[in-house]
């Protein structure tokens, strides 16, 4: 019988053995990973001017407030089981490490800064279409997807 270290230690015990070939590898290719710059999170979160390229999206979302046009949207159709919570979870972990996720642009006397939230939490929204026959469960996606797509974002807010 196991005892529920053993397992641990062989994931940790893999996972050491694929840096050491990752490093491995990456030596060969003249690159060292303990000469290389690390980049650190950023301790001071007030005020924070905006880049060009968030400028020129703010001021284009003032000159059209609720204009989707620079929404990106991706649709992905995923087959079999599906955990919800892993799913939710694993989102949440890639907003926890990207702030510029965690972002908004409110005005502050009249000029946008960057306001970075120190936690946001996302919910996955469901919407069960399985009562639909397959046919029009199709069109009915696709109206879905396309209405969200149409959906505007606001800066200020993060909604």
């Amino acid at each position: 019988m196991s005892d529920g270290g053993s397992s641990s230690r062989t994931r940790h015990d893999l996972g050491a053995a694929r840096r050491e070939l990752l490093e491995t590898l990456l030596e060969e290719e003249g690159i060292d990973l303990q000469s290389a710059v690390k980049i650190h999170p950023r301790q001071c979160f007030d005020n924070l001017p905006l880049s060009f390229a968030q400028e020129r999206l703010w001021f284009l979302g003032q000159l059209e407030p609720g204009n989707p046009v620079y929404n990106i949207c991706r649709a992905y159709r995923l087959t079999g089981p599906l955990d919800l919570n892993v799913l939710t979870l694993s989102l949440n972990e890639v907003v926890r490490r990207h702030e510029v996720l965690r972002t908004t642009f409110p005005a502050v006397d009249g000029r946008p800064i960057q306001l970075v939230a120190s936690a946001l939490t996302l919910t996955v929204k469901i919407i069960d279409l399985q009562e639909i026959g397959r046919t029009y469960r199709e069109v009915e996606l696709l109206r879905i997807a396309i209405e969200e797509s149409r959906q505007s974002f606001d800066l200020a807010l993060g909604q």
